[in-house]
């Protein structure tokens, strides 16, 4: 095996991979979500990064674009799977990011924080979808950097401190010198 084969793969926003090989995926979440979906009967696992609750009604359908918005990368990622003839009943799937990490205020009517806004969205569409979160590292006010370990499913989660912390690593994520830790909330058994 030679050293570029554990290479991660940088997943950004509006990006999805479905992947049973070795090498980790990785994406950096603020306020963005990223779904988890695992089959472990399978071997692989998958992952999406979105930033947007959800489409305008005044945006047209723009193919990977899709992916930018919780409702339809949930179900984009989804059909990745049944596609492969995966039952929905084998599938993990695990939930990060969600955080509040600007100091803005939300608008009154508003869901609230846009992390809160895509957790309201991602929690409706997975229960509507028959399924339920096997784990999750969710809200809060700090980003995270998510590395999923395909094969396997096991998914490794580092908090960052500050929201410069947060844009430095989705910026450079080969860079940070920290090694993943385990998260300390909601994220046990992932």
């Amino acid at each position: 095996m030679n050293a570029s084969s554990n290479f991660p793969i940088q997943l950004g926003i509006g990006d999805l991979m479905v992947s049973g090989g070795e090498r980790p995926l990785v994406t950096v979440v603020g306020s963005c979500l990223a779904l988890v979906i695992s089959a472990p009967d399978w071997g692989i696992s998958g992952m999406v990064h979105a930033i947007y609750p959800t489409r305008s009604r005044r945006m047209p359908d723009a193919g990977r674009a899709s992916r930018l918005f919780v409702d339809e990368a949930i179900e984009d990622l989804l059909s990745q799977f049944t596609g492969l003839g995966i039952l929905r009943s084998q599938l993990v799937l695990k939930l990060f990011g969600g955080a509040s990490i600007t100091v803005a205020e939300a608008a009154p009517g508003s869901m609230g924080s846009p992390g809160d806004a895509n957790l309201v969205v991602a929690l409706r569409v997975i229960e509507e979808a028959g399924l339920s979160l096997a784990a999750r590292d969710v809200g809060g006010r700090q980003g995270r950097k998510v590395i999923l370990l395909p094969k396997t499913g096991e998914v490794r989660v580092k908090r960052l401190q500050s929201a410069s912390e947060t844009f430095q690593n989705a910026q450079n994520p080969q860079e940070s010198q920290n090694p993943p830790k385990e998260p300390d909330r909601e994220s046990t058994g992932m």
